[in-house]
């Protein structure tokens, strides 16, 4: 039985995972796990690369500790952000983090000397702040010198996997997040890269999903006592990882609960017409050879930041028991809503906004708990219909992937609000599609419908049928 290294980069932690294929399905055991959480700077923020690296030094250190053979390393990250290096191959800076860029004017400045429709031809991919496009345009008008001084820009995962091999690839799903791919030719598109003065060069060799790219460099080797182990890219955007384990069929969407969540369809083509473009709908090229047709919503983002400004953790039990006493509580709002865009204190801004609204504003922990998680269903459903209804599908049934910090709570009130059945998936989806791809790049996995038929016999899902 072959054991695959997962490594699983999110917003708030890195996970080490080992995983393998065995005759009865599927097994997966976490290794370690270390705290992951941008850095403020001078008012920007910033991943602590160098950090995170050395969690992943860490993980193998331990891998060798335990006299563990593994057939290869896979990396997952966050999408959207990439890392600097000069022409001698050295790090210019920290990356900037995805989550410091929710000002609008970023999108409008690059849309005042680049047709909107213009760009969506090429990516057909979600306007937000936070997209690579924006986050380039933006600091080069800033006179970033990191980015004026750089040789060569890699994603978050071909980053490291660069430090761990010294090897230099752009992985297709990682590039995907960036807006800058074309989604009819897969690769990155010359023209949209010219509006930043930029080239293919200026990436590494473009790979797909299941590449043996390189092996632990002899440094690496020497640091943590593991031999030569191949280093495979799997989906190394978080999300096209996570969608890769999901076990979607025809008729399944599926909402994936990142940093902001997911919420989508896959589709055999890309939905990149006028009506695509006007729902704001992205594209991405999954691992699969499908589309990943989704839109992000911040809903979940919002719920977190409210458990933080709380300070407190709530077991699903708990948080049922919340709303449940909650239940005159029938005010909701749009958790995209340009006043969320970056909420200081969340609390206070649910009640305004249902204030504006004239709707009662919660006033009980249980009130804005329930109205929050009504809104964030409310939203995934809006979101989902406006991508089914363009691409002119029906859904059948839902399938939540991914940290879910309420649980069956938020399952159910999508089955109720939604009117088709919500099945919960694996919180740890993106680690399942690590190691899955992992799996079939040493032939352990012939398909990813094998793939997705082992991942739903390791890991059953829940079923939340409409009430209402």
């Amino acid at each position: 039985m072959k054991n695959f290294l997962a490594i699983d980069i999110t917003t708030a932690k890195v996970t080490a995972s080992v995983g393998s294929v065995a005759s009865d399905g599927f097994v997966l055991t976490e290794l370690c796990s270390f705290a992951n959480a941008p850095v403020s700077l001078m008012g920007r923020k910033y991943w602590d690369i160098l950090r995170i690296f050395q969690n992943i030094v860490e993980a193998l250190k331990l891998v060798a500790a335990k006299g563990l053979k593994i057939e290869s390393i896979g990396i997952d990250a966050v999408g959207f952000d990439f890392c600097c290096f000069g022409s001698d191959g050295l790090l210019l800076s920290n990356p900037r983090a995805f989550v410091g860029f929710t000002d609008r004017a970023f999108v409008t400045s690059y849309y005042a000397r680049v047709p909107k429709t213009a760009l969506y031809r090429v990516s057909a991919s979600q306007d937000l702040p936070y997209k690579t496009v924006f986050q380039i345009d933006a600091m080069q008008r800033a006179g970033s010198s990191a980015l004026s001084s750089a040789d060569r820009l890699l994603f978050i995962s071909d980053a490291l996997i660069y430090m761990l091999t010294g090897v230099m690839v752009t992985e297709s799903t990682a590039a995907g997040s960036s807006a800058l791919v074309n989604v009819s030719t897969g690769g990155l598109d010359p023209k949209a890269l010219m509006t930043l003065g930029l080239s293919p060069q200026n990436f590494g060799a473009f790979v797909s999903p299941g590449m043996v790219v390189g092996r632990l460099s002899d440094q690496m080797q020497k640091m943590t006592g593991l031999p030569g182990v191949p280093v495979v890219t799997v989906a190394g955007y978080e999300l096209a990882s996570a969608v890769a384990a999901a076990p979607i069929a025809e008729g399944t969407a599926f909402v994936y609960t990142g940093h902001d969540a997911a919420v989508g369809i896959e589709s055999r083509t890309p939905l990149m017409d006028s009506a695509a473009q006007a729902a704001n709908i992205s594209n991405a090229c999954g691992a699969s050879g499908n589309f990943i047709v989704h839109k992000l919503t911040g809903g979940t983002r919002l719920l977190r930041k409210c458990y933080e400004e709380w300070g407190e953790k709530f077991s699903q039990r708990d948080a049922r028991d919340m709303v449940v006493s909650a239940k005159h509580m029938r005010s909701i709002f749009d958790p995209d809503s340009e006043a969320f865009a970056a909420p200081v204190q969340i609390v206070r801004l649910i009640k305004l906004v249902c204030e504006s609204t004239a709707q009662r504003p919660p006033e009980t922990k249980a009130e804005v708990l329930k109205c929050l998680l009504a809104s964030v269903a409310n939203r995934h459903v809006e979101v989902l219909k406006s991508i089914t209804s363009v691409a002119r599908q029906s859904v059948e049934e839902l399938v939540v992937l991914g940290p879910n910090p309420c649980g069956g709570i938020l399952c159910q009130l999508l089955a109720d609000v939604g009117g088709f059945k919500v099945q919960a998936g694996p919180h740890n989806a993106a680690t399942i599609g690590n190691v899955m791809i992992q799996a079939m790049a040493a032939g352990e996995i012939m398909s990813f419908s094998e793939a997705r038929s082992l991942s739903a016999k390791a890991f059953p899902l829940t079923t939340y049928e409409p009430k209402v």
